[in-house]
């Protein structure tokens, strides 16, 4: 449920959003693997951390590209 809901904020760039759920997905898979006492992360969780990844590089190109523009636009 997490992992669905942060993909939708990323897709929106709402990033306090993404924090809150990702927090709370960290907690459910602590909990998770006490429970069951499994190793490893599921499956969703490992794709849900590689799209935030993937999600955090874009954004910062984008903002370090616009800055850039505004230098040179500055001058």
């Amino acid at each position: 449920m997490c992992a669905a809901a942060a993909q939708n904020k990323m897709h929106i760039n709402d990033w306090s959003a993404i924090q809150t759920l990702f927090d709370k997905l960290n907690k459910q898979v602590e909990k998770a693997q006490k429970v069951t006492e499994t190793l490893g992360a599921p499956r969703v969780y490992i794709k849900m951390l590689v799209e935030l990844e993937v999600c955090c590089r874009l954004a910062h190109y984008a903002e370090a590209a616009a800055l850039l523009e505004r230098m040179l636009v500055a001058r």
